[in-house]
């Protein structure tokens, strides 16, 4: 979908020389709502409002099953995170991350860009999550998070990370970012080593 490959929960099969494809994967993909209504046994779909493909639930999971306060617990040490990164306030990001956290998204060693022109973050948003797995009873998240920022004069870039956050241990409210994944520098990882 527009260059991005979009993950399904079941696998797309071929059957009589036609593709079946699991439709909520592709309506939302194309940013249609789908809901299931268990008691009728029936799928609505509903066109969204706007012209452009959906950018919530990527990975296709709800979370309707999280407690709310600990969504509120994941979201807020991620909010923590782009605000003291983008400030450059080390300290604050040493706080907010596992011990052993890979900083080799910047530099090796490096917690935060220090000096020089970076990126400075204009907004942030959620775009997704997903439920990876449980540390003392509490959900582990991978955080899909777009972000738009400019260095000096530039125009306005988007960019996504997908960020791991995992309980801090011995603290029922409190998460911890264990893993940041910058999709964008990936990319073009990829597309350099290709060319």
């Amino acid at each position: 979908m527009n260059g991005e490959i979009i993950a399904t929960d079941v696998a797309p099969k071929n059957v009589n020389g036609r593709v079946l494809v699991p439709i909520s994967t592709i309506s939302k993909a194309l940013g249609a709502n789908v809901s299931w209504d268990s008691k009728t046994q029936t799928v609505s779909i509903k066109q969204g409002t706007s012209n452009t493909s959906a950018t919530n639930d990527v990975w296709i999971q709800s979370l309707n099953d999280t407690y709310g306060e600990e969504w509120a617990a994941v979201k807020r040490v991620v909010d923590l995170f782009v605000l003291a990164y983008d400030s450059q306030d080390e300290e604050l990001v040493k706080s907010l991350v596992v011990e052993g956290f890979d900083k080799t998204f910047i530099a090796p060693g490096v917690y935060v860009p220090v000096g020089g022109n970076y990126p400075s973050i204009l907004d942030h948003v959620i775009i997704d999550a997903k439920k990876t797995g449980t540390v003392d009873g509490r959900g582990e998240y991978k955080v899909r998070v777009k972000f738009v920022s400019y260095v000096g004069l530039s125009s306005p870039v988007e960019n996504t990370w997908d960020i791991d956050v995992t309980p801090r241990p011995s603290k029922v409210d409190k998460y911890l970012i264990k893993k940041l994944k910058d999709r964008q520098r990936d990319f073009h990882r990829i597309r350099f080593s290709q060319d």
